[in-house]
């Protein structure tokens, strides 16, 4: 064989190669969209269902949290909560019974997802006793994710006084 027939050869085989390589490379962001996409839906899905869903499925949040899960909220002491599904459950009890029978909506914006963790704003309303749905608080959340599940929540809320939240609202504050 000749000298370019060998360079050929040698030259098809590394082509070969860049390609099966670019393809797994491909196939690696594609899935790792994928599970940052999931990522984010899990984080509002969780959020949802602490806080807002009054008919929360206790036996769901089993399995969505790891057994070592921890709430971490400075405006809230978590110490006296356990870790993983149970404390989860405790929070949404404490939750539900905050809301008294109501109704509350959390609206989430600019979520951000790299690696395992997401985060997103969001901004609580809930009903007035005149039955008007106004802002109560505003916060920032950061979801870490094993496998799948949620294993660290940061929240960094703010609930302030119900007129300040309506004012600020008004004058067109975006939390």
């Amino acid at each position: 064989m000749s000298e370019l027939a060998e360079e050929n050869k040698r030259l098809l085989g590394e082509n070969k190669r860049l390609l099966e390589e670019n393809n797994r490379l491909l196939k690696e962001k594609a899935e790792e969209e994928v599970r940052l996409e999931q990522n984010k839906k899990l984080a509002d899905f969780h959020h949802h269902e602490l806080h807002a869903n009054p008919n929360v499925d206790l036996d769901l949040l089993d399995k969505i949290y790891t057994p070592d899960c921890l709430y971490h909220n400075p405006s809230r002491n978590m110490r006296t909560f356990p870790r993983g599904p149970e404390g989860a459950k405790q929070l949404a009890l404490l939750a539900a019974e905050r809301r008294a029978g109501g109704t509350s909506r959390y609206d989430h914006f600019d979520h951000l997802a790299e690696g395992n963790l997401v985060a997103f704003r969001w901004v609580s309303s809930g009903w007035t006793k005149t039955g008007e749905m106004k802002p109560q608080g505003y916060g920032v959340d950061i979801v870490r994710f094993v496998k799948g599940k949620i294993a660290d929540v940061w929240v960094y809320a703010f609930h302030p006084p119900a007129e300040e939240a309506e004012r600020r609202v008004g004058e067109g504050w975006v939390y």
